[in-house]
């Protein structure tokens, strides 16, 4: 299902950023015609340069075509941009990053991925229990994995969007359900102080509609101190106390295994090729929402079983005897 986002022809500047470049590939995949600017060449502009995007190196007026619809823009893009002048003298629509992803999740049963470490893995790991399931999910992350891409357009009816809180993006997306893998005093010189960190927070949480739910670590101390502000449903994870539980967690060379528990139920026996508690933590968060939304165990456990790591996050790079 193509979302209808309200334009057409989209240019974005500073379109080979994690953020602008997944959007960028998953709407030209929809169909909408894609055009972009950035200051260099790099391995996104390139990659999109292939899927046929036109990507024009440098900033220039004059690279918003005739019949541009919208000019996206992205928190790098200062105000003196000449492409973002020139949109604003021709009185375009100009929107941020986030405004027109919200646009998109609008028109899909979008699932967010918020916190302050941890929500890009989080979200390879949600994507690949979905394609697991066969259920073609659109994705927009903020990296990509091995042999994948940052952005996908689906047919299916779910997307799946990092929802990053810098500069407060992540209160325009407005998702069904999210994960929140933690909360930490980041970001301050945005926010100023924790106590708004964790504000945001809580505003992009009880923006979620009644159907939908916030799955949330409940080991996390900044998590904790906003659970009695969170108005609707909520279920935690965690190692040692949740509703959703790792039991009996080992480490070995393939990677880390655990026993999924749900409200005291054992599920199964998950197996991940990536290494580390936290990635059990994280695992735990994308298993979580997936069963919440109906995506059996079997799924769970096969796309996790199959995630292979996000680049530059504990990557391995080659072997030295």
């Amino acid at each position: 299902m193509k979302p209808s986002a309200g334009f057409r022809n989209l240019h974005f500047i500073g379109i080979g950023g994690a953020g602008m470049s997944a959007m960028a590939e998953a709407l030209a995949g929809w169909g909408f015609v894609v055009r972009g600017s950035d200051r260099s060449e790099s391995p996104a502009v390139l990659h999109l340069q292939s899927l046929g995007v036109e990507v024009f190196i440098g900033h220039d007026a004059g690279h918003l075509s005739v019949d541009c619809d919208a000019v996206i823009f992205s928190a790098a893009v200062g105000s003196d941009n000449p492409e973002l002048q020139a949109a604003r003298a021709r009185k375009l629509p100009v929107l941020r990053r986030a405004e027109l992803l919200g646009r998109i999740l609008a028109d899909k049963r979008s699932l967010g991925v918020a916190g302050t470490h941890g929500k890009t893995t989080t979200t390879g790991m949600l994507v690949h229990i979905l394609r697991a399931a066969n259920v073609d999910p659109g994705w927009v992350a903020g990296g990509v994995w091995s042999g994948g891409t940052p952005g996908h357009a689906g047919e299916g009816q779910f997307m799946v969007a990092e929802a990053d809180e810098y500069d407060r993006a992540f209160l325009a997306l407005h998702p069904v359900s999210a994960i929140v893998t933690n909360i930490d005093a980041d970001h301050l010189e945005i926010y100023g102080t924790l106590s708004a960190v964790e504000d945001a927070f809580v505003q992009f949480l009880n923006g979620l509609p009644s159907q939908g739910v916030a799955i949330v670590n409940g080991e996390d101390a900044g998590v904790r101190r906003i659970l009695n502000r969170v108005v609707g449903r909520v279920c935690t994870y965690g190692l040692s106390s949740g509703d959703y539980r790792a039991l009996n967690v080992e480490a070995n060379a393939e990677g880390m295994h655990f026993t999924l528990w749900r409200s005291g139920e054992e599920l199964g026996r998950i197996r991940l090729k990536v290494p580390g508690r936290h990635n059990v933590s994280n695992a735990l968060a994308a298993a979580a929402l997936a069963l919440e939304e109906g995506i059996p165990f079997t799924a769970v456990a096969d796309g996790l079983g199959t995630f292979p790591g996000m680049q530059r996050r504990l990557e391995q790079i080659g072997t030295q005897n």
